[in-house]
């Protein structure tokens, strides 16, 4: 028997798109659970937390795509990654825009978190430990490796961004016209 890959998560829909579960994630989860036999409910924040954090990055690009008129077509969620999936873009600044998303999600609420720990120290003792860890200084190391410029990575097309910014401030060129050379009579 072959194991699917991709699992629909029931009627589960974000900007009118279907959200996917790869088979993988409940597999590790377990198994990360299993071994932190000490202190499953931490594990299990820890877990939860890391993959809301791939949700929120993918949530990202798909708000981003609707805000520029895209077509949302689903957003999977895998144990390392995810992927949301929109209609093509028309222009080539939809695309930039759209990978900036995700990461500007992440950093939105990695800034935010780690201002509230360095306001108030006592915030991330306790049981909110493990989320100050997770979505405030892993989700920040997260974003920062996304934006790298390689392949399968969205600073491949965030970086885009700057001749795209270069080419725009340029100041539009009138076309020449024709002028007819002055002839004396």
């Amino acid at each position: 028997m072959r194991l699917k890959k991709w699992y629909r998560m029931g009627g589960l829909r974000i900007f009118n798109a279907p959200v996917y579960v790869h088979s993988a994630v409940p597999i590790v989860t377990a198994v990360l659970c299993l071994a932190a036999f000490s202190d499953v409910l931490s594990a299990a924040v820890l877990i939860a937390c890391y993959l809301s954090v791939i949700l929120v990055h993918e949530i990202g690009h798909g708000f981003v795509a609707r805000r520029r008129g895209l077509e949302v077509l689903s957003l999977s969620i895998g144990a390392l990654h995810g992927r949301c999936e929109y209609e093509a873009p028309e222009y080539e600044w939809d695309d930039v825009l759209v990978a900036w998303g995700g990461v500007v999600a992440q950093l939105i609420i990695a800034i935010s978190i780690l201002v509230c720990e360095a306001i108030f120290p006592s915030f991330a003792s306790g049981a909110l430990g493990p989320v100050v860890l997770v979505f405030g200084y892993v989700n920040l190391l997260i974003a920062l490796i996304n934006l790298a410029p390689a392949e399968g990575m969205d600073g491949a097309l965030a970086w885009r961004i700057i001749p795209l910014l270069r080419q725009a401030r340029r100041p539009k060129r009138k076309p020449a016209s024709r002028v007819t050379p002055f002839r004396r009579k």
